[in-house]
C-alpha cells in the first residue's frame, strides 16, 4: 500500500516539473490601438513553448449550425492566421507560437478578455498553459457632448409628387390636338392608277393562223422535229380549247380526240368539219400528228 502511494506521488512530482519545464507565461492582445463598438478586429495569443511541443487544436470551437463563438465581451468568427515569434534572448525558448483570430465586441467603454487555457502537446505528455486576462477601452457610438442615444426622429414629410399631374395633363393635351387637327392626320387617299384596258384577243382562228404562219417561217431543223411539233400541238389543243371550250391543253391526244367526236354528235355532224368550215384544216393537223 504504501509502495502505491509513493508511485502516484512520484508521477505527479514528475508530471508537475514536466509542466514547469514546458508551460511558461502566454498572453493574448489585440491589434487595433481604437476599437469602435462592432468593429472587427485580431484577437492575437502568443505562447511561449519549446520546438517539440504543439499546441492543440481548436482554440474556439463554435457550436454547430453557429457562425461565431463568444468569449467574454468578445465575439470570435473565425481563424485568421497562425505563426512563430522570435523571442529575446533571457527567454527560456527561442519562439513562440502566434495565433490570430477575427473577432468584435459589443461592450460600452472597456472589454475585458478572460483567461484562456491552452493545452500543449510534447509526445506522450500533455500540459496545460493559461493565458494573462486583460482589458482593453471600446470607442462608444454616442458623440462625448450627448447624454445618451437619441431618440427616432419624426417621420420626414415629402412634398406632393405632381408628375401624376403632369402626365394627366400631356394626355389631355394630346387628345385635344389629336381632335382638332385630326384631318391633316388623315393620309391623303391614293392617286387612283387607271387600268390599261385589256386588250382583245384574237379570235381563235385568226390566233392559230398567226402562229401557225410564224412556225412556218421559222429555220427547219431535223435536230428541232419534237420542238416543231410540240408548238404544232400546242397551237392545235389552244384552238380547240377557244373554239369549241374544251379541256384541250389538259387532256391526252386520246381524251380530246374523244371529246371532239363527243361534240361533233352532239352538233349532228356525221363526220369532223367539212372543207368550208376554216377549223377544217386544224382538224387535218391534229389527226396526222396523233396518228404520227
Amino acid at each position: 500500500m504504501k509502495q502505491a502511494i509513493l508511485f502516484i506521488l512520484l508521477l505527479i512530482s514528475f508530471g508537475t516539473i514536466a509542466s514547469e519545464s514546458v508551460a511558461q507565461e502566454a498572453y493574448t492582445y489585440v491589434s487595433n490601438d481604437s476599437i469602435t463598438v462592432g468593429d472587427r478586429f485580431g484577437l492575437i495569443i502568443v505562447v511561449p513553448k519549446p520546438d517539440a511541443a504543439t499546441i492543440a487544436r481548436p482554440i474556439f470551437s463554435a457550436p454547430a449550425g453557429a457562425s461565431a463563438l463568444r468569449f467574454g465581451d468578445l465575439v470570435v468568427f473565425k481563424s485568421l492566421s497562425s505563426g512563430q515569434l522570435p523571442l529575446s534572448a533571457g527567454s527560456d525558448f527561442s519562439f513562440a507560437d502566434t495565433l490570430v483570430y477575427e473577432a468584435t465586441t459589443f461592450a460600452i467603454d472597456s472589454a475585458f478578455v478572460p483567461p484562456l487555457r491552452l493545452r500543449l502537446v510534447v509526445g506522450p505528455d500533455t500540459s496545460f498553459v493559461t493565458t494573462t486576462g486583460f482589458h482593453f477601452p471600446v470607442v462608444s457610438l454616442v458623440e462625448e457632448s450627448m447624454d445618451d442615444i437619441l431618440d427616432l426622429s419624426e417621420i420626414a414629410g415629402f412634398p406632393p409628387a405632381l408628375w401624376p399631374w403632369f402626365l394627366l395633363a400631356g394626355i389631355l393635351l394630346a387628345t385635344f390636338l389629336i381632335v382638332k387637327f385630326k384631318d391633316r392626320f388623315v393620309r391623303a387617299p391614293e392617286a387612283i392608277v387607271e387600268e390599261e384596258p385589256e386588250v382583245e384577243p384574237d379570235p381563235p382562228f385568226e390566233e392559230a393562223m398567226k402562229r401557225l404562219g410564224a412556225l412556218e417561217k421559222a429555220p427547219f431543223v431535223d435536230t428541232e422535229v419534237k420542238v416543231f411539233f410540240v408548238e404544232l400541238t400546242a397551237i392545235v389543243r389552244l384552238y380547240f380549247s377557244r373554239r369549241i371550250d374544251l379541256p384541250a391543253l389538259e387532256s391526252t391526244s386520246s381524251e380530246l380526240l374523244s371529246d371532239l367526236s363527243n361534240w361533233t354528235a352532239k352538233q349532228n355532224y356525221d363526220q369532223p368539219p367539212s372543207d368550208a368550215d376554216p377549223s377544217a384544216n386544224l382538224w387535218q393537223i391534229w389527226s396526222f400528228d396523233f396518228h404520227q
